[in-house]
């Protein structure tokens, strides 16, 4: 799958909610689907997702989807076929759309393939709204003034996300700003180092990586690379490796055996302070290991 920074006329709005961002260990509890035709919003698709285990307080906390909610509703393997009928050959366009896509096609749910192209609105942002601190959902409609009082309701997030993508291309247009021409930083000396690290590779640079401009901060045992070598990628792409979690912490990256062993036992400190940010509104993800490679074979394909 390829990022698209083209304008689209016709595609479908995605948008999930889950108990967390691997697709294999999490669960999809909701899902929500616009169809834009000719610019115009034609049909929307919305259900709720029973999960294979219980909500857990925090993501209860988080979405507003508790079990008594989803204790009726279809599960997944029943869920999917109906979603990917909606979307049938659609370009999909979401806000971080990369997460809703991996579970939609998980290996342990088949795979499939929904299309070979997808925009995402937090790209295209950053590129829009360099200025910005945070390119989420609720930033970009802030600063495109856009009426946004929710968050964690699909439904609403994927009209957002309609609104907040047509703007975007009108100020790109208005500002004549290409958006698929490369994008340097805008400083790249604040690119300092984590411990020892200096930048060794300036080609990795890149502003549509997950990674460019944020803070990470990893915990636990690395199965695949030492953290000292994925530390030195984070580097070169662009983005800073932080020691512990703090409140500019936005990904905390867990070694796969932890991320797992952690969903129902004792949690590290690390990831309790990560939680707590973003129960209180900070720009953090909690992510595993795998999921961590996956968005770094997403930037590498570019």
């Amino acid at each position: 799958m390829k990022l698209t920074y083209n304008k689209l006329s016709n595609y479908s709005i995605l948008d999930t909610e889950t108990t967390g961002l691997d697709s294999r260990y999490d669960d999809v509890i909701e899902i929500g689907i616009l169809r834009v035709r000719e610019n115009e919003i034609v049909d929307k698709f919305h259900t709720y997702v029973k999960p294979q285990f219980e909500i857990s307080d925090f993501i209860t906390q988080l979405t507003g989807i508790t079990n008594e909610m989803v204790k009726n509703a279809p599960s997944f393997n029943e869920a999917l076929p109906l979603a990917l009928n909606f979307i049938g050959q659609d370009v999909i366009v979401g806000q971080n759309v990369n997460f809703d896509i991996r579970f939609l096609t998980a290996e342990r749910y088949g795979g499939v393939l929904l299309t070979e192209l997808y925009s995402d609105t937090m790209y295209i942002g950053r590129k829009v709204l360099p200025h910005l601190n945070h390119h989420r959902l609720s930033d970009l409609a802030n600063a495109l003034e856009i009426q946004f009082d929710t968050m964690h309701n699909v439904v609403d997030d994927c009209m957002a996300t309609y609104n907040v993508y047509n703007k975007l291309h009108e100020l790109a247009k208005t500002r004549n700003i290409d958006l698929n021409a490369n994008f340097k930083s805008k400083n790249k000396d604040k690119y300092i180092n984590f411990k020892t690290l200096e930048i060794n590779d300036d080609t990795m640079l890149k502003i549509d990586s997950p990674f460019y401009e944020k803070h990470v901060c990893f915990t636990g045992t690395l199965e695949r690379y030492p953290r000292l070598e994925v530390a030195q990628i984070i580097v070169n792409i662009g983005g800073f490796v932080d020691n512990t979690v703090t409140k500019q912490t936005n990904f905390l990256v867990i070694g796969d055996y932890n991320y797992y062993t952690e969903r129902t036992g004792k949690k590290s400190s690390k990831r309790i302070r990560a939680e707590n940010n973003k129960l209180n509104g900070e720009d953090i993800e909690i992510i595993s290991e795998k999921v961590f490679y996956q968005m770094l074979e997403l930037n590498e394909e570019g």
